[in-house]
């Protein structure tokens, strides 16, 4: 059995937003997948809000092709997302679990936290 983990820390919109994530491959398997689990953490400093989407995405990529954009593997959007000031705000996930890990291509993952504004509409899932 073979673990990876990573840790990627960032901050976007003065938001100190730190997001882990560890996942396991067992390569004994017949077909090994790109299932993964981790949590998405916002720190007990960060002002409350409510209402937003939370979207992660794990993208394959060809790191060959230097011309060709990567390609979803699974897109995971948990609705309605929520943090209270004062305390830290942990959500666990889980993705990845139908994909089939390919050892020539690169695995990564992007998240997003989207805010829904008065009249506005949360992004188009199928965009």
């Amino acid at each position: 059995m073979m673990t990876h983990r990573m840790l990627i820390g960032f901050t976007a919109v003065a938001w100190a937003l730190l997001f882990a994530m560890s996942g396991t491959m067992t390569h004994g398997a017949e077909q090994p997948t790109t299932h993964g689990s981790g949590r998405f953490l916002i720190p007990k400093a960060v002002a409350s809000f409510d209402n937003h989407m939370l979207e992660i995405r794990l993208n394959q990529d060809d790191p060959r092709i230097a011309d060709k954009a990567a390609d979803l593997v699974e897109r995971l959007e948990i609705k309605p997302f929520a943090h209270m000031q004062g305390t830290d705000t942990n959500q666990p996930f889980v993705i990845g679990e139908k994909g089939t890990l390919d050892g020539q291509m690169g695995y990564y993952l992007t998240d997003f936290v989207h805010r829904k504004a008065i009249g506005a509409k949360l992004p188009d899932k199928n965009a």
